[in-house]
């Protein structure tokens, strides 16, 4: 019968901790990898959902769900946005350099009798990544 050491469990033990950390290093990656292309995804199906919902004669832009749509420009702290659902202003990609178009979020994330919070984002995709060019919060 084979006797095993404590001093040889401990290494074998270690090593499974290593390959096991290695795993969930791995697994953590992989996670964040997917919520990026979760709001990415959330994104552009938000926007083919508010071109939906505007044709409604009952449309509140953003009470009830965020609404996005393509940004024509950024005045202040004003990002307009276009009337026609079509491309306006562009972003440089900072990773690789390409044209993308610039998106405006805008949702009323809070709602009370003491005053409202609307927030505006000039917002542009690429290199699975979001990138957030302005942020307008407005309590009123």
């Amino acid at each position: 019968m084979a006797r095993k050491s404590l001093a040889g469990i401990l290494k074998a033990t270690r090593k499974k901790i290593n390959v096991l950390n290695a795993e969930v290093k791995r697994l953590d990656d992989l996670k964040r990898e997917n919520e990026k292309l979760e709001e990415i995804t959330e994104i552009i199906e938000g926007l083919r959902r508010t071109k939906e919902e505007s044709k409604q004669k009952r449309y509140y832009e953003g009470k009830y769900s965020p609404s996005y749509r393509y940004a024509e420009r950024i005045d202040g702290e004003d990002i307009v946005a276009t009337e026609d659902f079509k491309p306006g202003m562009m972003h440089k990609c900072p990773e690789c350099g390409a044209e993308t178009p610039v998106l405006r979020y805008y949702y009323q994330e809070y709602d009370s009798p003491e005053g409202d919070t609307w927030v505006t984002k000039a917002l542009a995709i690429c290199c699975d990544k979001v990138y957030e060019i302005k942020k307008i919060v407005d309590r009123n």
